[in-house]
């Protein structure tokens, strides 16, 4: 069961597996990331972290469902994502969750498109508000929070103040 989609752009890292992994009582861990999946140095890096009794599936997003299936049912699954476009492809792909939580997603320095700051470290653009809404509209429950211990924002009420 996916218990959670998390969009952070540095994908596997210390707060997740010390904090979000217990958390959720996670026992695998999918990250979607044609990147990080086609580059054996950068998916070696972001298992090493993994403790071993926690399942790690780096994916290319063409590979996600069968990733999903390769895991059994009764498991707790996290699935992380760098980008909220990520996260909308998997909803219109059929991939069924119920929440969307938005943790790191650092500004881009080249950015020419319009950019909110939700959180010192949370940015997303004007593209990444309507990927949230469709969510949202899909009946996701779309946060905002770094970690289990922080502010948890909901998108319902920033949205409305995105100016």
């Amino acid at each position: 069961m996916i218990k959670i989609i998390r969009v952070d752009d540095r994908l596997i890292h210390g707060q997740i597996v010390t904090k979000w992994i217990k958390f959720h009582d996670i026992d695998a861990i999918i990250a979607v990331d044609d990147e990080t999946a086609g580059n054996p140095v950068l998916k070696s890096i972001a298992t090493m972290a993994v403790p071993k009794n926690v399942k790690c599936i780096i994916c290319k997003f063409d590979e996600v469902k069968e990733s999903l299936n390769s895991i059994r049912e009764k498991s707790s699954i996290m699935i992380i994502v760098r980008f909220p476009r990520t996260a909308y492809e998997l909803f219109n792909a059929g991939i069924n969750f119920q929440r969307l939580n938005i943790g790191n997603v650092s500004k881009k320095v080249k950015e020419t498109r319009k950019t909110y700051e939700i959180t010192h470290n949370i940015f997303i653009t004007e593209e990444e508000v309507g990927y949230l809404n469709k969510l949202e509209e899909g009946g996701i429950n779309v946060d905002f929070q770094l970690l289990p211990e922080t502010p948890l924002y909901s998108w319902s009420k920033i949205k409305n103040t995105l100016k």
